[in-house]
């Protein structure tokens, strides 16, 4: 078993009581019997060379080699449903994005859509192939694509590659299957000069507090932020950190969902954010909007 499964079920029963421990090793083991169903069905399915699919209104190219983002988009044309039904529903035609570890195109084809204007970096050169292909395969015109990733610092930066598309870090990954070396900037130093985004998202695999760190400009200026939050690879006073950062620029959650996956979506009540902040783990999507708590 993953020791380090192991160790935050014991961290989270200490915080949280044997029932709520035992709830999660549930739900995990659920889930990795569903990936395995999957993989399987996958498997079958699948034909050989790239597939193109209509997913939600957009054309996506799909590499049938790739166990992850890919596979989960020719099974089911959709990724996390609930937050996906939320970006479309909040987005609107005066609304500029920015896409903070873009991987494909998924949600970046469903802003250009909705929204004037999207900024999507995505780092990794194979994804970053991946969604040029997709975007000049619709015709956007209101995209601009950056081969960047973003974080706390500038220059060059040294990035795991996994075995999944979607699952690229800059935290030490158990199975990275190799590193290349990208280039970082800070997202308050990229916007110098562009158009200031009012809706963010963010997706960058434990890396959301560096990546926070060097926004705190541009946090003035959005509205929302639509962040995953993988409080089960960040250490506990890098969740408390980036969570405390996010409460003094006054944004609060407006949706929480955990295991955003179909069949196992748990919308959350928004107050759940304390329990993140006391330490549960697990992945969460979560919709921020400046305001009132």
């Amino acid at each position: 078993m993953n020791t380090r499964l192991v160790k935050d079920g014991l961290a989270i029963a200490r915080t949280f009581g044997l029932r709520h421990a035992f709830r999660r090793f549930r739900d995990l083991r659920a889930i990795e019997r569903e990936e395995r169903r999957r993989n399987i069905l996958y498997t079958g399915l699948k034909p050989k060379g790239p597939v193109i699919k209509n997913i939600l209104g957009s054309k996506m190219c799909l590499n049938m080699n790739d166990y992850g983002i890919h596979r989960d988009l020719f099974l089911d044309e959709i990724r996390e449903p609930v937050a996906t039904r939320h970006v479309m529903d909040i987005l609107t035609g005066n609304d500029v994005v920015l896409e903070i570890g873009a991987n494909i195109g998924y949600y970046a084809l469903i802003e250009a859509r909705l929204a004037k204007k999207v900024y999507a970096a995505e780092p990794n050169p194979r994804n970053f192939a991946d969604l040029k292909v997709n975007i000049e395969m619709n015709g956007y015109d209101n995209i601009e694509l950056f081969e960047l990733a973003f974080g706390d610092t500038s220059g060059p930066a040294l990035m795991n590659v996994a075995p999944r598309s979607n699952w690229h870090s800059f935290y030490p990954l158990s199975e990275a299957v190799g590193t290349v070396t990208v280039s970082m900037e800070t997202v308050d130093n990229f916007l110098a000069g562009r158009e200031q985004p009012t809706f963010a998202r963010m997706d960058v695999e434990g890396y959301e507090l560096c990546v926070v760190q060097g926004m705190q400009r541009t946090l003035r200026n959005l509205e929302r932020l639509f962040i995953e939050i993988h409080a089960q690879i960040m250490r506990l006073k890098e969740t408390r950190e980036l969570l405390d950062i996010l409460c003094a620029a006054q944004f609060y959650p407006e949706k929480i969902v955990k295991y955003d996956k179909p069949g196992f979506s748990r919308v959350l009540p928004n107050d759940y954010i304390d329990e993140v902040y006391r330490g549960d783990k697990g992945v969460y999507e979560v919709f921020f909007r400046r305001g009132d708590a």
